[in-house]
């Protein structure tokens, strides 16, 4: 068996060994992420997908009533995605490739993107096809032809992933930077002109969104990301075609956390860079880190949201309603998990904290929301409890 099925087999391996704990999750928590149920609850009980382009209900037209079927499918979306990066990553070094996807998958805040069901995990192997011609087109000798073979297939795999995850027409902007402003890419990054107003929407953060948090602003985990992967900016790590993309999207990343998902796939390529330039024992301490962030990204996939004591919190709040006792309300995204057990509920959007009216109910929301602290905690769970405001 040659290197490169060799190193098939490895990812493979990893994936499985990740995928079986994702498999052993209990049944009444099966997916990761509360807009995971989002998308059950279209397949499971027919439920209307109000933000999901037509690309993307195709695709979850197509899913199996199996929670089971549907993991199966989701791994092999997984393993075809890391294929193809590993196929990206070889275009810089053959005999370093396998680092790349192994470190993708392994990379907590991007990593966790391959177990969640949503729509956006359908549009990674496109988006990573995209990444394939973009680098042969970067490291092609002839770059005078306009309308060049492998920017025209990156364009088009670019497209197909926006359809299904329109994020990733950030991408546009990431290629024209590590293609030296390809003259498509720069005819391609009219779009951001034309749609300034959600151009800027996604670049700025928000502050009721997680993800869309700003590290300058409110402190939070994506400034200490960057400083872990510290390694990756290094003379030695960096791929210089790709250097102003890198330290662009860095900035933006420390603007608003979901850039992130821009950066990640861009920078963790430095890591075949790096392992050309190190010694064997620096080659060990690499591997040593990524083994650490495998290990991080098991006991994500094993105690990320919903756990089966935030299951055991719903349920008490179902046992309140069905005595009569009092009304029970959901905090926005708790709603979906909620849903997929059959509890009746509407309260699923996200209006401003003054618009919301707690008192003289039951409430679920996360662990220690601020707005609910005068209130009685009845049942906590790992991630959200169940507070009586009745009496507020």
């Amino acid at each position: 068996m040659n290197q490169t099925k060799k190193n098939y087999l490895i990812i493979f391996v990893f994936s499985l060994f990740l995928y079986t704990f994702y498999f052993l999750r209990n049944s009444n928590v099966p997916f990761i992420g509360m807009d995971s149920y989002y998308f059950a609850n279209h397949i499971f009980l027919g439920t209307n997908l109000h933000v999901t382009g037509i690309v993307g209900q195709f695709i979850m037209g197509l899913m199996p009533q199996s929670v089971i079927g549907i993991k199966i499918i989701m791994f092999l979306v997984t393993l075809t995605t890391l294929f193809i990066a590993y196929e990206c990553a070889r275009l810089y070094s053959k005999k370093h490739a396998l680092i790349y996807p192994l470190s993708l998958i392994s990379f907590i805040t991007y990593g966790l993107i391959f177990f969640k069901f949503e729509d956006d995990l359908f549009a990674l192997p496109f988006l990573f096809l995209s990444l394939y011609f973009v680098i042969k087109k970067q490291l092609s000798k002839n770059n005078n032809k306009f309308f060049d073979k492998n920017i025209i297939f990156s364009l088009f795999f670019l497209f197909i992933s926006t359809m299904i995850w329109k994020y990733t027409v950030l991408f546009i902007l990431l290629y024209l930077f590590i293609t030296r402003f390809n003259y498509l890419y720069i005819l391609a990054s009219s779009i951001f002109i034309i749609f300034w107003t959600d151009f800027i929407g996604s670049i700025f953060p928000h502050s009721q969104i997680a993800e869309n948090t700003s590290a300058f602003l409110s402190l939070n985990i994506s400034g200490g990301i960057i400083l872990l992967l510290i390694f990756l900016y290094l003379k030695k790590s960096m791929i210089q075609e790709n250097k102003l993309g890198i330290y662009v999207f860095s900035l933006l990343t420390l603007i608003n956390f979901k850039i992130i998902y821009v950066l990640t796939p861009i920078l963790l390529l430095n890591n075949t860079t790096l392992l050309k330039n190190v010694s064997d024992k620096g080659k060990k301490g690499i591997y040593m880190i990524w083994f650490l962030f495998l290990i991080g990204m098991l006991s994500q996939i094993i105690i990320s949201p919903p756990s089966i004591q935030d299951y055991e919190v719903i349920r008490v709040g179902q046992s309140i309603e069905n005595n009569n006792i009092s009304d029970v309300d959901y905090s926005w995204g708790i709603g979906y998990f909620v849903m997929w057990h059959n509890i009746d509920t509407e309260y699923f959007g996200s209006p401003p904290n003054k618009e919301i009216e707690y008192k003289n109910k039951f409430f679920v929301s996360r662990k220690g929301n601020k707005d609910l602290s005068n209130c009685l905690i009845v049942k906590d769970g790992k991630w959200f409890s169940l507070y009586d405001c009745r009496f507020l």
